[in-house]
């Protein structure tokens, strides 16, 4: 999981937050000299700055409780913030952009299986009658970021070629949820999103604390049950590549967890109608 590690006594979140201050500094001089770039060239070395920042401390935050994956994640989105904020607004730059953009860099298959989320889980949503301009925009943005919290995961970990082990499964699904609920949740523009994606797993029994399956809203149904099923036909991941199924086998596995028989007969007809199976 990486050789970063420091004593629970030192506080992780000041050592974060003291080492935000230097790549903030970073991300300035970043900005500064590119400025008057193209806006992409800009987001891809703002990105890949993030991603080097959460490669060196990442891996030890998702090991510890929320409350220290909370501080730790505040100290990376009040960096954000400032940064987006000392931007020229001709740039049209967001932090879902530099987001976006670390990800890609950091993993791209997960970059590649966030977009199909999106477009599978907006599919979904118009045929479960979710149909509200703004609801759906924020459901569309927190498919193409629920995993944005894997950029605190160690690409060994994300591509390791054999089954992980409980604790490394752990590792993955606890660790990159928090991590990414909290940084969205910590920038007022985002709390809607962050708390779509704070529900991602809480079939698989992770959650923030005070969420729970009772007060699970449509969007993070859909988003959900998008999700679960991709990941069940990705072979794109080496640690259950030998487990992958078709989309017909998955759809199958959706319909055993107890999502809203609306959000799951909405993905399959979804996938009938994207031809992924058959309508028989």
């Amino acid at each position: 999981m990486g050789e970063f590690r420091v004593p629970v006594m030192a506080g992780l979140s000041s050592v974060v937050a003291s080492e935000m201050k230097r790549y903030r500094s970073s991300f300035a001089n970043i900005a500064f000299r590119q400025r008057g770039q193209a806006s992409h060239e800009l987001v891809n070395k703002l990105g890949a700055e993030l991603v080097r920042f959460s490669r060196e401390f990442g891996p030890e935050v998702i090991r510890r409780p929320e409350i220290e994956i909370k501080a730790c994640v505040q100290n990376i989105a009040f960096g954000l913030i400032e940064l987006s904020q000392a931007l020229p607004p001709e740039e049209q730059i967001t932090i879902p952009h530099i987001l976006s953009s670390a990800i890609e860099q950091h993993h791209p298959s997960t970059a590649g299986h966030q977009l199909r989320v999106m477009d599978i889980s907006m599919r979904t949503s118009e045929l479960v009658d979710f149909n509200n301009p703004l609801e759906r925009t924020t459901l569309s943005l927190a498919a193409l970021l629920h995993d944005i919290g894997k950029i605190a995961v160690p690409e060994s970990l994300l591509d390791k070629n054999t089954a992980l082990t409980s604790e490394e499964n752990s590792w993955i699904k606890r660790g990159h949820l928090l991590f990414g609920y909290h940084l969205l949740n910590s920038i007022s523009y985002l709390q809607d999103v962050a708390r779509i994606i704070g529900y991602n797993h809480v079939f698989d029994g992770y959650m923030p604390e005070g969420f729970s399956k009772e007060t699970m809203p449509l969007s993070a149904e859909i988003l959900s049950a998008a999700d679960f099923l991709d990941a069940l036909t990705d072979n794109q991941r080496n640690y259950r590549k030998d487990l992958s199924l078709t989309p017909g086998e998955a759809i199958q596995e959706v319909f055993k967890r107890s999502y809203n028989t609306k959000v799951s007969s909405g993905l399959l007809i979804a996938l009938i109608n994207s031809g992924k199976i058959p309508a028989s």
